[in-house]
């Protein structure tokens, strides 16, 4: 997927950056490494938050995925799906 980044610091990859534009407005989360066991395991739920943002999610819910600087983790009900992040 063309919109995930790989934040590294020296040669240690610290997380999975994912981007996603839908009319006009952009939505980006980050996947810490740590947090989810390891780079193949974030970089899976970043595209699977990505690809649920583009197909599935309506435009209120697109809106509303923003998610402050800082804040713990918490799940986001999407109709009738919870994503982790």
């Amino acid at each position: 997927m063309k919109n995930l980044y790989i934040q590294k610091q020296g040669r240690k990859a610290i997380s999975v950056q994912v981007n996603v534009m839908r009319d006009g407005v952009r939505r980006t989360r980050r996947f810490l490494v740590t947090k989810f066991g390891g780079l193949e395991t974030a970089i899976a739920r970043a595209t699977e938050y990505a690809r649920y943002l583009r197909l599935h999610a309506s435009p209120t819910q697109f809106r509303k995925a923003l998610r402050r600087v800082g804040r713990p983790l918490k799940t986001e009900l999407f109709g009738r799906r919870v994503v982790r992040n």
